[in-house]
């Protein structure tokens, strides 16, 4: 009995782990793919991929 009570606990205490987790990598992950993209389509669907990778924001912000 006492096996089982330590390894639900342990599945409880991983499936919290994984979605904190998840919760925190999912923003970064987020604005990783936004700085590939343009502002139309930033404003125009911000969940989805980019569909091309844009790198005239990395180029203006080194050159300014």
């Amino acid at each position: 009995m006492t096996i089982l009570k330590k390894t639900g606990s342990a599945v409880f205490i991983y499936i919290v782990m994984i979605f904190t987790i998840v919760i925190s990598v999912y923003p970064i992950l987020w604005v990783i793919m936004s700085a590939f993209k343009t502002n139309a389509q930033i404003l125009g669907n911000p969940f989805t991929l980019p569909t091309a990778f844009h790198l005239a924001p990395f180029i203006s912000v080194y050159t300014q």
